[in-house]
């Protein structure tokens, strides 16, 4: 999936990002 929009991204020690992703054809984040 291509990321769409990122909203007040939080990245972790491991370097994901902490939940407020959004991809293409989903409205909620990840």
């Amino acid at each position: 999936m291509q990321i769409k929009k990122i909203t007040s991204p939080r990245y972790t020690e491991s370097g994901a990002i902490d939940c407020d992703v959004l991809f293409e054809g989903m409205e909620d984040p990840l």
